[in-house]
Parts: structure tokens; C-alpha cells; sequence
């Protein structure tokens, strides 16, 4: 027997009794599975809201990051380097230093990120903890930013070192993590600069004959900054020598960029008054003076250790006479 029956469409069906159990039996199945089917779908809507919700935080946090750092930073890095930054100084959480691995040129040469509150001579301290461990500095890139969140000074420096011959320990990450203690002992002040380097550095290099010493100021002010460069021979120590000189002169280094390049280095500093005012001509005029006898000094220091290395015994050149036949 037959009956009429409307479908959700609006369509006339029909349907017989037989057509209608089999209807009813396999409809089960799907009635039963609705509700968790609902319930599994609105997790998902959830998730991805979730995760487009974080993309999105991540994206607000490395814009966030990118302009509070000076406009030099953002003219040197991508928009993938600033993410990848801005993660690791997310990372710090209120550590007095941060230091992570940005990028493993090789076994012995290694890009990092260092993160601490800026104070008077942090880049000496940095230069000490690295020097002190073995870790030559190859280039340097230093940035000073306002903390959102701590409304302190924050310093973002990218350094790339190299393990130089003096290295003792087994590996270059054994290295860091000695770099890492000494660096959050002086910055928190349980160490010292001196106890640190205990007085030794790494040995001298050949340096380029051909580089000569130029210590000077830029003529004009870049804002409230005034722009030192230092050209020289390149010799184990030098930035620490250099950045405890002005240290020591009482100026604040709020960026810097480091190289060196067949033997010589080059090294760029912006650096005010430690209450933030800018450098008369009288002051950049002494702390020149003062970065120039540090340079010689050192010079002259790693001058004597050469000289008390014994040479190496060189092998004749004289040929032996042969035996005389009887």
C-alpha cells in the first residue's frame, strides 16, 4: 500500500511500507552521530579561531617589537629576522641576561642574540664573558630599546664570535653556557670584569701591517648622538679594551657595529652623556684621547707576549755531507 508524502523540498513522494522501515533503520546510525558530529565540528571552528587568534597576537607582538626598536634595526632585518627576534626576547621573561644561537656559520663560528637591561659598560661586559671563554668577536651589531613592559632600557645585540685556539672545553655549547653564567654574575654584580678574565687573554695574532690607527668623531651630532669610529689592527681584546675605555671616559654606548676584515677592524659607536645629553666638542675631543692610549696599550701589552713566545725551530737547510768511503 501506498501513501503521499511531501519531501523538505517540496516534492511529491511516494512511499511503501518496506521503503519506509529501511528509511527508518538507516537513519539511525546518523541520528546517533549528529550531536557528537556538532559537537567535534564547533572544537574545530574553535581551534581555528584559536589559532588564527595567536598568528594574529604573534604578527601585533614582532610589529610591536620592530617599533620600539631604532629605525637603523629595522632597515637591517626582514620581517622573518624580526619575528625570529622578537620571539627570543619574548623568551627572556624577566632573566637578567638571554642569550640564544641565531644562526651556526660553523663548528667553530656561531651568530648570537644577547638580551639584558642596558647599563654603563654592558658591552664591556659582554666583550669580558666572551673573551674570557675563549670566543673571538668577529662582528657586532648593538641596539638599545625601551621595554614596553618594564619601562627599562633593554640591550638587543647580535654577535657573531668564532672559538678561537685558546678554547678549552669541549664544545662550542659548553662554551655559551659558561658565557651565559659569567655574563648574568656581572651584570647582576656577584662578579667582576677582572675575576672573570682572571688576567689573561686569548693569545696575540699576526696582525696586517698595513692598518694604521684612526680614532675620530663624525663632524656633525645625529640627533643628541655623537659617532665615533675606530679603525686598527685587529687584536685579541680590542672591543672589550675599547668599550671599557669609554666606559671609563663616562659615556653611555647606545649602538654599535663591529667588523673585521683582513686583519683590520672597524668599529662604529653612538654614544651620549650617561644622563642622555650630548658630547661637547671639549669631551669628544678626551674621550678620543682616551680610546687611543687604551688601543696603544693594548698594543703594546700583546706586543711583549709576542715577543716572549719562543720561536719555532727551523729545519736546516744545509745539506749533510755523505760519509767519507775508506
Amino acid at each position: 500500500m501506498h501513501e503521499a508524502d511531501v519531501s523538505p523540498c517540496g516534492r511529491r513522494l511516494r512511499r511503501d511500507a518496506s521503503c519506509d522501515m529501511v528509511c527508518r533503520v538507516g537513519a539511525a546510525p546518523w541520528h546517533a552521530m549528529r550531536k557528537p558530529l556538532a559537537k567535534g565540528l564547533k572544537r574545530l571552528r574553535n581551534d581555528a579561531w584559536s589559532i588564527v587568534g595567536l598568528m594574529d597576537e604573534h604578527a601585533h607582538s614582532a610589529a610591536a617589537f620592530a617599533q620600539s626598536m631604532p629605525e637603523r634595526y629595522r632597515e637591517a632585518f626582514d620581517a622573518k629576522a624580526i619575528e625570529q627576534h622578537a620571539a627570543i626576547v619574548a623568551r627572556r621573561d624577566g632573566r637578567p641576561v638571554c642569550i640564544e644561537e641565531l644562526q651556526r656559520v660553523s663548528e667553530r663560528e656561531v651568530v648570537l642574540c644577547i638580551i639584558a637591561d642596558d647599563q654603563a659598560g654592558l658591552l664591556s661586559l659582554i666583550s669580558a664573558s666572551l673573551v674570557a671563554h675563549g670566543l673571538d668577536i668577529v662582528t657586532v651589531k648593538a641596539y638599545t630599546r625601551a621595554n614596553p613592559a618594564t619601562r627599562r632600557a633593554e640591550a638587543v645585540d647580535f654577535v657573531r664570535v668564532k672559538r678561537s685556539s685558546t678554547s678549552g672545553s669541549a664544545s662550542l655549547a659548553n662554551d655559551l653556557s659558561r658565557v651565559r653564567d659569567s655574563l648574568a654574575a656581572l651584570v647582576t654584580g656577584s662578579a667582576t670584569v677582572e675575576s672573570i678574565l682572571r688576567k689573561q687573554l686569548p693569545s696575540p695574532r699576526r696582525a696586517a701591517p698595513s692598518v694604521t690607527t684612526r680614532v675620530a668623531f663624525e663632524d656633525r651630532l645625529d640627533g643628541d648622538l655623537a659617532r665615533l669610529t675606530v679603525e686598527t689592527v685587529d687584536r685579541p681584546g680590542l672591543l672589550l679594551t675599547i668599550s671599557r675605555a669609554l666606559f671609563r671616559a663616562g659615556v653611555r654606548i647606545v649602538d654599535s657595529d663591529a667588523a673585521t676584515h683582513a686583519g683590520g677592524v672597524l668599529d662604529r659607536f653612538a654614544v651620549v652623556e650617561r644622563d642622555g645629553t650630548p658630547l661637547g666638542r671639549a669631551r669628544r675631543l678626551a674621550i678620543q684621547a682616551e680610546v687611543l692610549s687604551a688601543i696603544e696599550s693594548l698594543a703594546r701589552t700583546t706586543s711583549r707576549r709576542s715577543s716572549t713566545v719562543p720561536p719555532k725551530p727551523r729545519k736546516s737547510t744545509r745539506s749533510i755531507p755523505a760519509k767519507s768511503q775508506k
